[in-house]
Order: structure tokens, then sequence, then C-alpha cells
């Protein structure tokens, strides 16, 4: 069977490593995945996966490994092709230098965690994080003081303070720049705009925990009621 999916560059390490490691370890990660209840936590997962791969680099390969299972689950849905199809498209591609055995390893592998709860939930719930025009990567103040001259020749008759704040963000995949002056009011402003969007936050948790329905926390900064 050719592949369908074409495996970018970037997923070769980390799909070559799920079907290179031990079966004790692969079956363990697996586990994590599939635990119950499904975990609502990206952070707690990618911490889960690194803490039973438990190398030197078990953090950056719980992330990565994240990261792929996550997309492939989004291109299965766009595909429609079930997780065992899925599964399979990827361990045939030519751009995975593996034997048989680890290509079955990893068919194994991607089919089991593809059909965990914790990939349909949050796996779909980090998609739709990502389906916006504009994802914020960063955010800067700058504070500036600028003289102001009312006479060349003459010393500054006074000064103005400003503030700029630098959005960094991704728009159709191009990391892009927007920076916006503001005065004391617009900073003021926007500190309040901010507060009040984290209370807001804060009572739909409470709100939510009455119902018994899980908030998807994405980020290890993103504001819950414990």
């Amino acid at each position: 069977m050719d592949s369908i999916i074409e495996v970018p560059d970037r997923a070769v390490p980390t799909l070559t490593a799920l079907a290179q490691m031990p079966s004790d370890v692969r079956a363990a990660v697996i586990a994590v995945f599939s635990a119950d209840p499904p975990w609502t936590s990206l952070p707690a997962l990618v911490q889960g996966v690194a803490d039973v791969l438990a190398s030197e680099h078990a953090s950056a390969l719980a992330s990565a490994l994240t990261t792929e299972v996550f997309g492939l689950a989004s291109i299965g849905e766009v595909t429609d092709l079930n997780s065992g199809g899925v599964a399979q498209s990827v361990s045939t591609s030519a751009a995975l230098d593996l034997n048989d055995d680890e290509r079955a390893s990893l068919r194994r592998g991607l089919a089991d965690v593809l059909e965990a709860p914790t990939v349909k939930g949050l796996g779909r719930a980090a998609a739709l994080a990502g389906e916006h025009e504009r994802i914020l990567l960063a955010a800067r103040m700058f504070t500036d003081i600028r003289p102001v001259f009312t006479d060349v020749d003459a010393e500054p008759a006074g000064s103005l303070i400003t503030h700029r704040l630098c959005l960094d963000y991704v728009r159709n995949g191009e990391s892009e720049v927007i920076e916006i002056t503001l005065d004391a009011d617009g900073l003021a402003a926007v500190r309040s705009s901010i507060d009040r969007a984290q209370r807001k936050s804060a009572s739909i948790h409470r709100w939510l925990a009455t119902a018994a329905s899980p908030v998807y926390q994405l980020n290890p900064t993103e504001d819950r009621e414990d």
C-alpha cells in the first residue's frame, strides 16, 4: 500500500524513535495517552509521557511526539481516514528508514494512540485553538521617554513618556509583528481589559466545574480554577 500521508522531515526523528523504542516503553507511552479519565491538560500529558520515557531528552521527545500525534489526528479528520488508516499510511512512508518489524510496531503504536479518548478530546481542542487568522506568540512592552523642545538651542521644556506594545504572532504560517503606541490612558485600558478577561475566564471555569465539563488546558500558564 502506498503512503497517502506525506511525512515531513520534521516528524521523521520522532516517528523513528516511536518505532524503535523498546516494546515495554512504547506500551507505557500508549498507556499514558490512553489514560482513564482522559487528559485535559496538554502540559500534564507531555509530562506524563516524559516520565515514562525517562531519558536525557525525554521532555523534548514527549513534546514532539504529542505534537505529531495530534497533527496526525487532524489529518485523519481531513482525509476521512480512521486511526488504522492513518497509522498504516504513516508506517509505509518512504521517508522513514525502518525495517519491516519497526514499521509494524509503528503502525500498531500509532493506531492505539490515535484511538485514545485523550487524542480525540484534547487533540481536537488543540486543533481548534489553532484555527484563527492570527495566533499570539509573544508580547513585549517598551517604555520610552522623549525630550520636548520648544527651542532647538535651549534645554528641553519637558519630557513625554510613551509605551510601545509589540505583539509577535503567526498569520498564515508566517511570523509577523505589530507595534502599538500607548499613553498612560491606553496602558490603563489594556490592563483593564485583561483584568476583565481573566475574571470572566475564572467565572466560566467555576460554572463549567458545576456542570462537570472539562476545560482543556493547552498552556502551562493558562488561568484555571483548581
